[in-house]
């Protein structure tokens, strides 16, 4: 889960018309090889179990740190509301939080090809009819800035979607600051699983306005976060 952080708030401070304020994050398509490969996690198929993994945490004087090691499960939703990606993980019982927010197509028409997520029209923000025209293929570019990342320490996590939609995840694996985050699409046909401490927000719908999961991790929710307006002043962009 996240900080709770306040989106439009920011937006005012860090307008994401300055090229100043982002920090391009590159795009990929996600794979069970890939994931692995890179530290993040594994795919595995709807109908499978997929155990998750407790971590027992311990401080540098080698003592315990008290956690409640139960596994819970539950909803996760995630639902655009105007430009604000709002989440909220029934299975831990957060209130909803904001996760993402669509930048104006004004601004997101200019975004580099090779960080552009490029996602079916409908989709996209709306825009004047004069725009529309130019953005009703299956090139359209939009983008979408968010400013924080977290991992859970003392547990894996896994998300396993109820329809067969595209979504995203920002992702990247155990570091100080999540230097390597990547923004990895997933078809939907797939449960994923990160492992402990792997940086990561939650699920992006990209072909509809809201998206549920099923998730799955440890009761106690430790979170760490790092937030990059509050670190380097800027909003991560893809």
């Amino acid at each position: 889960m996240s900080g709770y952080a306040d989106y439009r708030k920011a937006l005012e401070q860090f307008p994401v018309t300055n090229e100043d304020h982002l920090k391009p994050v590159p795009c990929c398509t996600a794979t069970d090889a890939l994931l692995r490969s890179e530290g993040i996690g594994f795919l595995f198929d709807k109908d499978e179990d997929c155990e998750t993994v407790i971590v027992p945490l311990t401080l540098s004087d080698g003592q315990l740190v008290s956690i409640d090691p139960t596994v819970v499960g539950g909803t996760f939703r995630c639902e655009w509301d105007d430009l604000i990606l709002r989440c909220k993980n029934h299975a831990v019982e957060s209130e909803p939080y904001e996760v993402a927010l669509k930048v104006p197509a004004e601004v997101a028409l200019k975004v580099p090809a090779e960080v552009a997520l490029k996602v079916p029209a409908e989709v996209a923000l709306k825009v004047p009819a004069e725009v529309t025209a130019e953005m009703a293929d299956e090139k359209t570019q939009i983008t979408f800035v968010t400013r924080e990342i977290n991992h859970h320490p003392d547990s894996s996590q896994h998300f396993v979607p109820f329809s067969e939609k595209m979504y995203g995840m920002f992702l990247a694996p155990p570091s100080a600051d999540a230097a390597d985050i990547k923004f990895y699409r997933f078809d939907g046909r797939q449960g994923v699983c990160i492992y402990p401490k792997v940086w990561h927000q939650p699920p992006i719908p990209l072909e509809t306005l809201s998206m549920q999961f099923y998730t799955q991790q440890a009761r106690s929710h430790n979170c760490v976060i790092y937030d990059t307006i509050d670190r380097e002043r800027r909003w991560m962009r893809v």
